[in-house]
This record gives C-alpha cells, structure tokens and sequence, in this order.
C-alpha cells in the first residue's frame, strides 16, 4: 500500500484551502415553493392572495394572486414594494410593471435599470384584455410555458438576488400560476444565474488553485530530501 508523504498531504491540504477561499460565488439557496395557484372563472377582485416567505424567516417577500374580470379577461400578479421587487417593463400605470421573463443562464444581478423602483406595487406576470396577452409569462407564445423571472429581496436590511421559476395558463375555465423552482444567492448584492442550482467557480480559478496547492507540496518534499541528505552520516 503506498503512503503519502506528510510533505504532499500539507500540499494538498493546503490547495484545497486556497481553492475554497478563491472562489468568487457564494452558496445559491434554494428556496421552498408556494403552493399552485388555481382560479376559477368569476373570481375578481376577491381572488384569494398568495404569500410567499423566500428564505424562511417567517417575513412575506411576495404576494400572488390570478384574478378573473370576466371570462375572457384575467391577470396573474405579483404584489411588490420599494425593497422586494422584480425585473419588468413599463405598464399601463405608475404603479405597475409587466414582468420581464426569461430563459435559463441570464443573469439577476446588481445595476439591472429594469428593476421595479419604490411606486411599483404590482407586477403583470400575465394578463388577457380585450383579446391582447401582456406580460412576460403570456405574451410572446410564453403562456403555458416554463419562464424564469429575476427579483431582489431584502434580508436584515441586505439585499439578496434570485429567480422563480413559474408558468402561467388559463382555458377559460380555471387560471393558474404554477411554481417550478426558485433559489437566491446568499451572499448580500451578488448575482445568480436563472436556473442555476449550484454556486460554480470562475472558470479557471480551482485549477489554478490546485496546481498553486501542488506546487508548494513539491517545493516541501524537496527542501526535505535536501536535509536529509545534508543531515545524512558518511558510509
């Protein structure tokens, strides 16, 4: 059985602290989903609101709510406010955004000028009016399909980054608004990738730190062999 030399154990040791120390992302969080939301037709302005507790410190970060004004006009809604908030487009009021909706890998991160500002209260995810869809979850053929939206939430006064992953859909009969996934990034003011699940090194970065690691094993196990045999008594 062959045995590492406590030279090369330090070395690697030690690569294995640096490449933990030099990555730039912090863990990504999964967070727990709502439950589905299902409204039949004729449910207005008294639909039942969704609250939705991103990280589970027993605080509401969101509201949803899927209302029927008639049986061929609807919304899907995210309830919003100056500090929890999400990515959209101008709507057809000050006080609302179209939700902006997007495909795997964009990134939700800091400087984003989309960002709902402090009068938005209400994001469109989708809506139908006189036969027009809106919104970035029914607009563009996305009703019915899986659509990740990026939103900011704040955490004892930090803000965090993620996404949700949602569909929305109504048959004229039943709206809904389906929760598929959503996770943000632990570390305050630092971006996620839609979708993403796990934190991913910067490319390069762990390699570098190995081979940094198995460089200074190297320089250990020689400067030991050149005192042994420094220290060694003649024959």
């Amino acid at each position: 059985m062959t045995k590492t030399s406590p030279s090369l154990r330090v070395g690697l040791a030690g690569a294995a602290a640096l490449a933990a120390s030099s990555s730039a992302y912090a863990d990504i969080v999964m967070a727990t989903l709502p439950p589905n939301i299902s409204t039949p037709v004729g449910t207005g302005a008294g639909a039942s609101v969704l609250n939705w507790d991103v990280n589970g410190d027993a605080v509401t970060d969101f509201q949803f709510t899927f209302r029927y004004y008639s049986a061929t006009s609807w919304q899907a809604l995210m309830g919003v406010n100056a500090t929890n908030n999400a990515l959209g487009t101008p709507a057809f009021t000050p006080s609302a955004l179209y939700a902006r909706s997007y495909g795997s890998g964009v990134s939700i991160a800091p400087g984003n000028p989309a960002f709902s500002g402090s009068s938005v209260t209400v994001m469109i995810l989708g809506s139908l009016y006189a036969g027009n869809l809106y919104g970035g979850f029914a607009s563009g053929g996305n009703l019915g399909q899986s659509r990740f939206l990026g939103f900011r939430f704040n955490i004892a006064g930090q803000t965090h980054y993620g996404y949700l992953e949602a569909r929305v859909n109504a048959n004229g009969s039943v709206g809904t608004i389906d929760f598929l996934s959503a996770a943000f990034n632990s570390t305050p003011n630092t971006g996620i990738l839609t979708g993403a699940t796990a934190a991913v090194p910067e490319p390069g970065t762990t390699l570098a730190a190995l081979a940094a690691g198995g460089l200074v094993a190297l320089q250990v196990a020689r400067r030991r062999k050149q005192t042994t045999a420094a220290t060694e008594p003649a024959a």
